[in-house]
């Protein structure tokens, strides 16, 4: 893929363990930045998620997923469209005004176990006006 939001991927390893050689991108991860500068102002995040969005578009055509960003119905194995891209589009959203992934485990399976097996899924949204938000 190629694309200015995606980090090129360089190489596929098989070795003891199978791993990926991605483009070197100064700045650190949403992870690394939001513990560092906390949550964003919400046109700060709209911009953002603009990005991710364009990224996303091309991301889908490929098949490419990340578990913490997963859509329920992805982690089952079952068919997807691009309401698994606005899942995952919200699934960031939230954690650029929470500071705090979504959704969250050790390992993949832990983040994505919690929906094998379950026909519907309800989230806990966060109450936005009173965390401080300023818009």
């Amino acid at each position: 893929m190629n694309h200015p939001n995606i980090a090129a991927i360089h190489g596929l390893e098989y070795a003891v363990v199978k791993f990926l050689i991605l483009e070197l991108v100064d700045g650190g991860t949403l992870a690394e930045i939001l513990k560092r500068s906390g949550p964003r102002l919400l046109n700060e995040a709209l911009g953002v998620m603009d990005q991710v969005a364009e990224a996303m578009e091309l991301a889908h055509g490929k098949g490419i997923g990340t578990p913490r960003y997963m859509s329920p119905e992805q982690t089952r194995g079952l068919e997807v469209d691009q309401r698994t891209d606005i899942w995952a589009f919200g699934c960031v959203l939230y954690e650029l005004l929470t500071a705090k992934p979504a959704l969250s485990g050790k390992t993949a399976s832990d983040t994505i176990g919690p929906f094998w097996g379950m026909s519907q899924i309800t989230m806990r949204c966060p109450r936005l006006c009173q965390s401080g938000f300023a818009v």
